[in-house]
């Protein structure tokens, strides 16, 4: 009883910690569960620290999905091969439909459902794909499911610090 009550009193305050430091507890602790099952991949892929510095002085575009999307598609298709396109998950479908293929696409979301984004897109035969670039919090079915190369990064969270000193990946 003794025990199971010091570890109760342990995840009430961890609790609170996440949540005045993070916002949403269940968001946070969700977090932690994906990067616990997301192990084997934090062993598995190379962090940033491999592309850190590569495209210093180039001009880049980081692309979200949202109601301007639509309108901007004829400018990314302009400047594509000028510059360093990097997306959101949720828009990749979108820009490679429209023939734009990003460098880079981003996955920050913790919740399965990102796996989708990947799954199915319509990528022109022998083009390339772009770098993925996620989060070990990120949904291991999500970073599973992309069929390229991987890297990833850590947050600017305290356990993820010790991560980092222990299987360096780099930090935002």
């Amino acid at each position: 009883k003794v025990y199971f009550d010091r570890v109760k009193f342990e995840m009430s305050e961890a609790s609170n910690l996440f949540f005045n430091s993070f916002g949403d507890q269940r968001d946070c602790f969700l977090g932690i569960e994906n990067t616990v099952r997301n192990f084997d991949n934090i062993l598995k892929y190379p962090g940033i620290t491999d592309i850190k510095g590569k495209l210093k002085g180039m001009n880049a575009v980081l692309v979200g999905t949202g109601p301007s999307l639509t309108n901007e598609i004829p400018r990314l298709k302009e400047i594509q091969d000028k510059c360093v396109i990097l997306a959101a998950d949720a828009s990749l479908k979108i820009l490679v439909r429209n023939g734009i293929i990003p460098h880079i696409v981003c996955c920050l979301e913790r919740d399965p459902g990102t796996s989708d984004f990947f799954k199915d897109v319509p990528y022109p035969e022998g083009s390339r794909k772009p770098l993925f670039v996620g989060f070990p919090l990120c949904d291991k079915t999500t970073i599973d499911s992309y069929d390229a190369n991987k890297c990833l990064v850590y947050r600017n969270y305290n356990y993820y610090k010790y991560f980092e000193s222990l299987f360096p990946k780099d930090m935002i």
